[in-house]
């Protein structure tokens, strides 16, 4: 990977699974860590906008990174996205006996890819949804990319509701999931890059655009 270029997709493997609220978790970290936040792109066209913590104005804009949400695409779009060597996949699933299976077929449609090292640029995230589902059997039998430990969101009031996440009801579970996610991809996005700073706050969110 080039140093100065990353893109991170977060994808799930069906809609409603979190996809949207992990990459605004994601951002959100990124941004009170006192790095340039990266280019922001939104495939719904204003539901990321609407749950960012605190918007997407910025001061300092990282313009070597993208951070995409993707909709629920993993296992086409997602997967496709792997094969630009400055990219990373994020997949998200919900914590379901269906969901691990979705995970499962997602990952193995990673592993054919002919970019040979797709799983090496991948992270799975497993997000609690209503209901009681037991996945122990099935969260042990789900491959480790990379040798990556599985992200798992547990259930949190303060992200079931729609509309703005507000960061200070974050249980303690989400925000050791939160940390978690962040040290799971690559050194680019933890490190203190060049960013562009001004006196004004610049728009770090765009419109994604249909799925390439």
């Amino acid at each position: 990977m080039r140093a100065e270029q990353l893109r991170v997709v977060v994808a799930g493997t069906a809609g409603g699974v979190g996809t949207t609220t992990v990459t605004a978790l994601l951002f959100h970290a990124l941004v009170t860590s006192a790095r340039p936040a990266p280019q922001l792109l939104d495939h719904t066209g204003g539901t990321l906008g609407a749950r960012l913590p605190d918007g997407a104005e910025v001061t300092q804009l990282d313009s070597r990174w993208q951070l995409h949400d993707l909709g629920p695409l993993a296992a086409t779009a997602g997967v496709a996205a792997l094969a630009d060597p400055t990219s990373w996949l994020v997949v998200v699933a919900a914590a379901t006996p269906r969901g691990c299976a979705l995970a499962a077929r997602t990952l193995d449609a990673v592993a054919a890819a002919p970019t040979g090292d797709g799983l090496d640029r991948t992270v799975l995230v497993l997000a609690a949804v209503a209901g009681r589902h037991r996945i122990t059997t099935q969260v042990a039998a789900l491959p480790r990319p990379g040798g990556r430990e599985v992200v798992r969101f547990p259930a949190d009031d303060a992200l079931a509701a729609g509309g703005r996440i507000v960061a200070a009801r974050f249980s303690r579970g989400t925000r050791q999931a939160v940390r978690q996610l962040v040290t799971s991809l690559p050194a680019g996005v933890t490190t203190e890059p060049p960013g562009r700073a001004g006196a004004s706050r610049t728009a770090a969110l765009r419109d994604g655009g249909p799925a390439a």
